[in-house]
């Protein structure tokens, strides 16, 4: 095995040509430098260098070598180098998961990000619950921001915003001349939902229980813009997040109708593992949410403080 040490003495001596110089470049005394090449000569049991009137010169062996020794501490340059960019975040790459609920705040954030630290790459995955758990698990991301459907022994979560979940109707449906919903509506209304196992299903599932009211269920799909299109032609009407149909309220393709005295919200958390090791470019995009101030017009219903053992914090 070498001994880098004395790979390091050869490495100096070889390219200032001086016993003398090399000491000076590792901060040691010259015999130090002169006993640690004698026994790398002994190791390999070759001649390194030779001495002709005063001055050293490479042997033929030795050349050979301090090509390949050259390439090692080169290297560590590079390595030096890199560690230098990573702790200044001038390189790295930041790996993130989230649902379907919550791309245009996540599209606000990483922007965000993407502007302090221009040269770390970001991936996002939108993906579901399970998935992003899942991602989290294998390493393939650091942080997912998703709605808890279950709890999980080997993660930890951080609640962040309460986003509505909205009734949502076409245009000319009846509820949008009426202006409001009851309970009674619901439940006969034919209702297109997320299918079971998704945030929205769930909280909606559960507000049904809480309300007694045994949904009429038409179509369960797992793709939000299908839900919609099917809303948009007068298949039924659905209850979604509500950052996933502002922009076809907005042009006026669905309308949204208040429930009478109620409201439903998907508690939204960051999510990481237990015990997980940020990296530097998590840390700074964690540090960057943190400093969302509640109210702003992506995070409206955003919680108003964070724990005081964040990992992060």
């Amino acid at each position: 095995m070498i001994n880098y040490n004395y790979l390091r003495s050869f490495y100096h001596v070889a390219k200032n040509l001086s016993f003398t110089l090399a000491a000076e470049d590792l901060f040691v005394t010259q015999p130090a430098i002169t006993r640690q090449v004698k026994v790398l000569e002994n190791l390999w049991e070759m001649k390194l260098f030779e001495n002709s009137r005063g001055k050293i010169y490479l042997t033929e062996e030795g050349k050979y070598l301090f090509d390949y020794v050259k390439k090692v501490f080169d290297y560590e340059k590079e390595i030096e180098m890199a560690v230098e960019d990573i702790r200044g975040l001038k390189q790295g790459v930041l790996r993130l998961s989230t649902t379907t609920y919550v791309p245009n705040f996540m599209a606000f954030l990483t922007n965000k990000f993407k502007k302090k630290y221009p040269h770390i790459k970001v991936q996002l995955n939108h993906i579901g619950s399970e998935d992003s758990i899942n991602m989290l698990r294998m390493g393939h991301s650091e942080i997912a921001i998703m709605p808890m459907v279950k709890e999980y022994t080997d993660v930890d979560f951080i609640h962040l915003d309460n986003p509505e979940v909205i009734l949502v109707v076409n245009p000319d449906h009846p509820l949008a001349l009426k202006g409001v919903a009851s309970l009674e509506d619901l439940s006969r209304e034919p209702l297109i939902l997320k299918e079971p196992g998704s945030g929205t299903a769930k909280v909606v599932a559960d507000f049904f229980k809480q309300h007694h009211i045994t949904p009429n269920i038409f179509f369960e799909l797992g793709d939000t813009e299908s839900i919609k299109r099917m809303v948009q032609r007068g298949h039924g009407v659905s209850l979604l997040v509500e950052y996933t149909v502002s922009r076809e309220i907005s042009e006026g393709k669905l309308v949204s109708i208040p429930i009478e005295e109620h409201k439903i919200f998907l508690p939204i958390h960051i999510v990481y593992l237990k015990d997980r090791h940020f990296s530097l470019p998590a840390i700074a995009f964690l540090n960057i949410l943190s400093k969302v101030a509640p109210g702003s017009p992506h995070f409206p219903h955003l919680a108003s403080s964070w724990p005081k053992d964040c990992p992060f914090m």
